[in-house]
Order: structure tokens, then C-alpha cells, then sequence
């Protein structure tokens, strides 16, 4: 499918860690199994509304789409989870105005986002000021725009729902090293 360019569309369930469902169900390698092929789109809504888009740019899309979201109730809808899809960027939620050098980014996928909103919250009662960034898009990742943005800020924590060797963290910790922006 993918080497072909086929249009196809896979719903993936499941993905990341499954809470009650035992070790069959686990998706914790679907980011390592799935980043390597060519040509393979791979997203990762965060909301209701982010996946009704994700899927109207899969419809549209020239090639495979991985769609991939948790067995998790969904958070609670803000303005932003409804912007326009553009490929390989994700989306920025602002805590306190703009990025700045006191601020931290959190770095997520779309399913891990609760629990980077709970973080940041944990951080907003001690006073630091976080920003979360939700990879909408674990391939295509737009780089060029992830280093410009993650060289704005004080610190950056990766979540990933996924295995660590394969996974989209690994790269981008890698990214940010060969770029200067932190040291692995």
C-alpha cells in the first residue's frame, strides 16, 4: 500500500498504553512499527473535534493515513483542537502569552495530551509557566518548525505513549541535540 501510494485510511484503536485490557491489546508499538514505512502519513488527534479533521485530511490525502487514538475518554473540547490541519504540524496551546525563555514546552501526542494538561497545571500551582505542544502529526513532522519553536524555550519534556527505541521521542531528542537546543 504504501510503497504504491495507495489512498487507504487505517483507524487505529488502541494505541499507546491500555489501561484493563491485558497484554494483548497493547498498541505500545504502533509509533515504532509504523514510523519507518515510506510514504505513510501517521496522526494523532487529541479531540473529538481533531479527529473528525484528521479524517477529512485522510479522505483527501494522496496517500496511506495511520489515524491513531487511545482507548480514553476525550478531553474537553478548546478553540484550538479545531484548527486547520496543516501536514506535519501540531498544535501549540499557550499557557501564559508567548514563548519565552522562563517558559517550558511539554511535547505530546495527541493521546497523551491529559496527561500533559495535568502536568502543566501541577507546574501552573508552583508557578512555572508550560506550554504544550500536541504532535497532530508523527509523520510527516515538520522539524524546521519544532526546532524554531522548541529553541524559544527554557526546557522541553517529550511524552510518548510508545516503546522508546522507534519512537517519534527518540527522534525528536535527537533533533533537539543536533541542534543545540538541549543535550541528550
Amino acid at each position: 500500500i504504501s510503497l504504491q501510494k495507495s489512498h487507504s485510511i487505517f483507524i487505529l484503536d488502541r494505541s499507546g498504553v491500555v489501561p484493563n485490557d491485558g497484554v494483548t491489546h497493547q498498541g505500545l508499538f504502533d509509533i515504532a512499527l509504523f514510523r519507518p514505512v515510506p510514504g505513510l502519513e501517521i496522526m494523532s488527534p487529541v479531540s473529538a473535534a481533531d479527529l473528525k479533521l484528521c479524517f477529512e485530511y485522510a479522505l483527501a490525502a494522496n496517500g496511506p493515513v495511520v489515524i491513531r487514538y487511545p482507548k480514553a475518554a476525550c478531553p474537553q473540547e478548546l478553540p484550538e483542537f479545531s484548527q486547520k490541519v496543516k501536514r506535519g504540524k501540531g498544535i501549540l496551546l499557550e499557557s501564559q502569552g508567548k514563548a519565552t525563555k522562563n517558559k517550558y514546552l511539554i511535547v505530546t501526542s495527541g493521546s497523551m495530551y491529559q496527561e500533559a494538561a495535568l502536568a502543566c497545571r501541577e507546574e501552573a500551582v508552583k508557578k512555572i509557566k508550560t506550554d504544550i505542544y500536541i504532535m497532530r502529526f508523527i509523520k510527516p513532522f515538520n522539524e524546521e518548525y519544532f526546532i524554531d519553536l522548541a529553541s524559544q524555550y527554557k526546557g522541553i519534556l517529550l511524552i510518548e505513549d510508545g516503546v522508546q527505541t522507534g519512537g517519534i521521542s527518540e527522534n525528536l531528542a535527537g533533533l533537539l541535540a543536533k541542534n543545540k537546543i538541549l543535550k541528550t
